[in-house]
């Protein structure tokens, strides 16, 4: 433990959100072999004490590192650093890449395949009650809008987790781990683009459209708000970053 508190150092306040920073700083010490495979992260707790962030931003770093396959999260008995030639790693490396334009419409085009063939599936397979969730999702999204602190970090926990549990509702597992990886490479890009204003509400607006069109088990009309969604991502994304 006295290992890990010397490597891991308070957060400082920089232009990236506070739990980007905590991966970054994770992650760095997995390449740079300070951290190695089975060594134990301290607890949640733990670390927000250590790093000086809130338990919010630890959980939601950890998150994006067990999605990368850099950390296993082993419910009862702790958080520990994955083996570097686990098939998830290279989802580490592809974060690393400065992705172009190009680069960037290719993972747009991918997303749009695999968000398409996701909306058919959740119609036909998922429950009433787990569409309803994905509703409920949004409006707490919405209530969230309000508050002075901490709703960039919101906005972009729902933004995953409505994309995930819409995979989640495809019982397709290749999907699911498809889509995980595929929203874990474009994590930066996304939250970038949820920093232009006005780009929440209208993605929370989109979101909402693809919802209702789920419930009432619109397959011709989920594709059709799922897709424009995904282009209006996409248009916003080149257009501010990339122009």
């Amino acid at each position: 433990m006295d290992l890990l508190v010397s490597v891991l150092k308070p957060i400082k306040t920089e232009k990236k959100t506070v739990y980007e920073q905590i991966v970054h700083v994770i992650r760095s010490s997995i390449l740079k072999g300070e951290l190695k495979p089975g060594d134990k992260l301290p607890s949640e707790r733990e670390l927000s004490s250590i790093l000086n962030v809130s338990r919010a931003s630890v959980r939601e770093a950890i998150r994006m590192l067990a999605a990368e396959g850099l950390v296993k999260v082993k419910h009862g008995q702790g958080i520990f650093i994955n083996k570097q030639d686990n098939p998830d790693f290279i989802i580490h490396k592809l974060n690393k890449v400065s992705m172009d334009e190009k680069m960037v419409k290719e993972f747009f085009e991918v997303r749009v395949v695999l968000e398409l063939q996701a909306v058919e599936w959740a119609i036909q397979r998922a429950s009433d009650e787990e569409l309803h969730n994905l509703k409920d999702l949004i409006h707490k999204a919405r209530k969230k809008l309000n508050e002075k602190k901490g709703v960039l970090l919101t906005l972009a926990e729902h933004d995953n987790k409505f994309h995930e549990m819409l995979a989640e509702m495809t019982k397709n597992r290749v999907l699911v781990k498809s889509m995980h990886s595929l929203l874990d490479i474009l994590s930066e890009v996304r939250l970038k683009c949820l920093k232009i204003e006005g780009r929440p509400v209208k993605s929370l607006d989109e979101h909402e459209r693809i919802v209702n069109a789920l419930l009432a088990r619109d397959i011709k009309e989920a594709k059709k708000a799922m897709k424009e969604h995904i282009i209006s991502v996409e248009r916003d994304v080149l257009r501010y970053f990339y122009a």
